[in-house]
Protein backbone atom coordinates (compact mmCIF):
# COMPACT_ATOMS: atom_id res chain seq x y z
CA UNK A 1 0.00 0.00 0.00
CA UNK A 2 1.30 3.29 -1.41
CA UNK A 3 1.56 5.99 1.80
CA UNK A 4 2.04 9.78 0.84
CA UNK A 5 1.71 12.70 2.92
CA UNK A 6 0.04 15.37 1.67
CA UNK A 7 0.94 18.90 1.23
CA UNK A 8 -2.02 21.54 -0.04
CA UNK A 9 -0.71 23.01 -2.77
CA UNK A 10 -2.65 26.27 -1.94
CA UNK A 11 -0.61 26.55 1.52
CA UNK A 12 2.50 27.97 -0.86
CA UNK A 13 1.16 31.23 -2.12
CA UNK A 14 4.66 33.16 -2.31
CA UNK A 15 5.44 34.86 -5.74
CA UNK A 16 8.96 34.26 -8.17
CA UNK A 17 10.86 36.33 -9.55
CA UNK A 18 11.46 35.91 -13.19
CA UNK A 19 14.07 33.42 -13.91
CA UNK A 20 16.33 36.07 -15.73
CA UNK A 21 17.09 37.50 -12.27
CA UNK A 22 18.29 34.28 -10.87
CA UNK A 23 20.39 33.24 -13.14
CA UNK A 24 21.62 33.52 -17.00
CA UNK A 25 19.26 31.21 -19.05
CA UNK A 26 21.10 31.95 -22.24
CA UNK A 27 23.82 30.26 -21.36
CA UNK A 28 22.09 27.15 -21.53
CA UNK A 29 21.01 25.57 -24.51
CA UNK A 30 16.95 24.75 -23.41
CA UNK A 31 14.68 24.99 -20.46
CA UNK A 32 12.75 22.00 -18.53
CA UNK A 33 10.61 22.70 -16.17
CA UNK A 34 9.14 20.03 -13.13
CA UNK A 35 6.88 20.06 -10.91
CA UNK A 36 6.42 18.84 -8.14
CA UNK A 37 9.95 16.99 -8.07
CA UNK A 38 9.51 14.94 -4.51
CA UNK A 39 12.73 13.24 -3.41
CA UNK A 40 14.09 14.47 -6.51
CA UNK A 41 15.65 11.59 -8.43
CA UNK A 42 14.62 12.60 -11.34
CA UNK A 43 15.41 15.79 -11.59
CA UNK A 44 18.98 15.34 -10.15
CA UNK A 45 19.61 12.74 -12.70
CA UNK A 46 18.77 14.69 -15.63
CA UNK A 47 20.36 17.28 -14.76
CA UNK A 48 23.64 15.61 -14.85
CA UNK A 49 22.98 13.63 -17.75
CA UNK A 50 22.03 16.84 -19.76
CA UNK A 51 24.87 19.44 -18.13
CA UNK A 52 24.18 22.02 -21.23
CA UNK A 53 20.37 22.61 -19.65
CA UNK A 54 18.79 24.24 -17.30
CA UNK A 55 16.62 21.99 -15.54
CA UNK A 56 14.22 24.12 -12.78
CA UNK A 57 11.99 22.37 -10.61
CA UNK A 58 9.21 23.60 -8.01
CA UNK A 59 8.23 21.58 -4.59
CA UNK A 60 5.59 22.39 -2.07
CA UNK A 61 7.70 20.42 0.43
CA UNK A 62 10.20 22.54 2.21
CA UNK A 63 12.06 19.68 3.62
CA UNK A 64 12.39 17.63 0.66
CA UNK A 65 13.81 20.72 -1.39
CA UNK A 66 16.07 21.08 1.55
CA UNK A 67 17.02 17.69 0.82
CA UNK A 68 17.83 18.13 -2.78
CA UNK A 69 19.45 21.66 -2.48
CA UNK A 70 22.14 19.86 -0.22
CA UNK A 71 22.88 17.31 -2.75
CA UNK A 72 23.43 19.65 -5.37
CA UNK A 73 25.68 21.46 -3.41
CA UNK A 74 27.61 18.16 -2.97
CA UNK A 75 27.73 17.72 -6.29
CA UNK A 76 28.24 20.66 -7.48
CA UNK A 77 25.62 21.26 -10.27
CA UNK A 78 25.03 24.60 -12.06
CA UNK A 79 22.59 23.55 -14.15
CA UNK A 80 19.96 23.09 -11.72
CA UNK A 81 17.54 25.43 -9.39
CA UNK A 82 15.59 23.43 -6.63
CA UNK A 83 12.76 25.68 -5.19
CA UNK A 84 10.38 25.80 -2.73
CA UNK A 85 6.32 26.75 -3.64
CA UNK A 86 3.70 25.94 -6.14
CA UNK A 87 4.43 25.01 -9.20
CA UNK A 88 1.33 26.85 -11.35
CA UNK A 89 2.84 30.07 -9.96
CA UNK A 90 6.53 29.35 -10.40
CA UNK A 91 5.10 28.45 -14.33
CA UNK A 92 3.36 31.73 -14.46
CA UNK A 93 5.99 33.66 -12.84
CA UNK A 94 9.64 32.66 -14.14
CA UNK A 95 9.10 31.59 -17.43
CA UNK A 96 8.29 34.13 -20.85
CA UNK A 97 5.77 32.63 -23.14
CA UNK A 98 6.99 29.75 -25.43
CA UNK A 99 10.68 29.46 -23.24
CA UNK A 100 10.31 26.04 -22.15
CA UNK A 101 11.42 22.91 -23.69
CA UNK A 102 9.77 20.84 -21.48
CA UNK A 103 7.56 20.62 -18.26
CA UNK A 104 7.63 17.19 -16.11
CA UNK A 105 4.71 15.77 -14.01
CA UNK A 106 5.87 12.68 -12.43
CA UNK A 107 3.02 11.25 -9.64
CA UNK A 108 1.34 13.89 -8.34
CA UNK A 109 -0.83 13.91 -5.71
CA UNK A 110 -4.49 12.11 -6.75
CA UNK A 111 -6.39 13.85 -4.21
CA UNK A 112 -9.20 11.38 -4.64
CA UNK A 113 -11.67 13.12 -2.62
CA UNK A 114 -13.97 14.90 -5.07
CA UNK A 115 -13.73 18.14 -2.62
CA UNK A 116 -10.37 18.03 -3.17
CA UNK A 117 -9.97 18.00 -7.02
CA UNK A 118 -9.11 21.54 -7.10
CA UNK A 119 -5.74 20.72 -5.73
CA UNK A 120 -4.95 18.44 -8.17
CA UNK A 121 -1.75 19.89 -10.36
CA UNK A 122 -3.42 19.18 -13.50
CA UNK A 123 -6.77 21.59 -14.47
CA UNK A 124 -7.82 23.07 -17.37
CA UNK A 125 -5.91 26.57 -16.14
CA UNK A 126 -2.95 24.92 -15.28
CA UNK A 127 -2.81 23.33 -19.03
CA UNK A 128 -3.12 26.50 -20.55
CA UNK A 129 -0.88 27.97 -18.98
CA UNK A 130 1.30 25.17 -19.98
CA UNK A 131 0.43 25.33 -23.30
CA UNK A 132 1.61 29.42 -23.46
CA UNK A 133 5.06 28.68 -21.71
CA UNK A 134 5.61 26.03 -23.59
CA UNK A 135 7.78 26.20 -27.09
CA UNK A 136 5.67 25.13 -30.31
CA UNK A 137 8.23 22.21 -30.40
CA UNK A 138 8.00 21.87 -26.29
CA UNK A 139 6.37 18.49 -24.97
CA UNK A 140 4.40 17.79 -21.71
CA UNK A 141 5.15 14.86 -20.08
CA UNK A 142 3.19 12.98 -17.36
CA UNK A 143 2.85 9.87 -15.49
CA UNK A 144 1.25 8.33 -12.39
CA UNK A 145 0.34 5.12 -11.07
CA UNK A 146 -3.25 5.90 -10.32
CA UNK A 147 -5.77 4.45 -12.73
CA UNK A 148 -8.39 7.44 -12.24
CA UNK A 149 -6.19 9.97 -11.91
CA UNK A 150 -4.26 9.28 -15.44
CA UNK A 151 -7.74 9.20 -16.56
CA UNK A 152 -9.05 12.86 -15.33
CA UNK A 153 -5.61 14.27 -16.60
CA UNK A 154 -5.91 12.60 -20.11
CA UNK A 155 -9.50 13.56 -20.31
CA UNK A 156 -8.61 17.50 -18.56
CA UNK A 157 -5.64 17.71 -21.17
CA UNK A 158 -8.34 16.01 -24.30
CA UNK A 159 -10.61 18.49 -23.64
CA UNK A 160 -8.77 21.35 -23.55
CA UNK A 161 -8.06 21.44 -27.14
CA UNK A 162 -4.40 22.13 -26.40
CA UNK A 163 -2.52 19.31 -26.67
CA UNK A 164 -2.16 16.51 -28.93
CA UNK A 165 -0.83 12.94 -27.93
CA UNK A 166 2.53 11.72 -29.04
CA UNK A 167 5.51 9.11 -28.97
CA UNK A 168 8.80 9.77 -26.91
CA UNK A 169 9.99 6.31 -25.97
CA UNK A 170 13.29 7.05 -26.02
CA UNK A 171 12.44 9.65 -23.24
CA UNK A 172 10.43 7.36 -21.23
CA UNK A 173 13.35 4.17 -21.54
CA UNK A 174 16.04 6.34 -21.21
CA UNK A 175 15.60 9.26 -18.89
CA UNK A 176 12.18 8.43 -17.17
CA UNK A 177 13.05 7.62 -13.52
CA UNK A 178 11.60 8.20 -9.94
CA UNK A 179 11.39 6.94 -6.20
CA UNK A 180 7.56 6.18 -7.36
CA UNK A 181 8.35 4.25 -10.58
CA UNK A 182 10.99 1.92 -8.40
CA UNK A 183 8.53 1.13 -6.19
CA UNK A 184 5.65 0.78 -8.09
CA UNK A 185 8.13 -1.93 -10.40
CA UNK A 186 8.90 -3.72 -7.47
CA UNK A 187 5.41 -3.86 -6.28
CA UNK A 188 4.12 -4.43 -10.17
CA UNK A 189 2.17 -1.57 -9.88
CA UNK A 190 1.45 -0.43 -13.24
CA UNK A 191 2.74 2.96 -14.46
CA UNK A 192 0.65 5.36 -16.95
CA UNK A 193 2.06 8.04 -18.82
CA UNK A 194 2.17 10.27 -21.44
CA UNK A 195 3.97 12.56 -23.96
CA UNK A 196 1.79 15.57 -25.19
CA UNK A 197 2.89 18.37 -27.29
CA UNK A 198 1.23 22.01 -28.12
CA UNK A 199 -1.32 22.47 -30.91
Amino acid sequence: MRIRTHTNPFYCRQRFKNLKALIDPAQYTGIDFEIGFGQGTFIFDYARQHPNRLIVGAEVRKKTVELLQKKIDTHKLENILALHGNGHICLEDMFGNNSIDNIFIFHPDPWMKRRHNNRRVINLDFVSHAHKKLKKTGKLYISTDVKLLWEYMLETITYSGKFTRTQNSEFWENFYSTRWTDMCREKQRTIFYGTFAPI
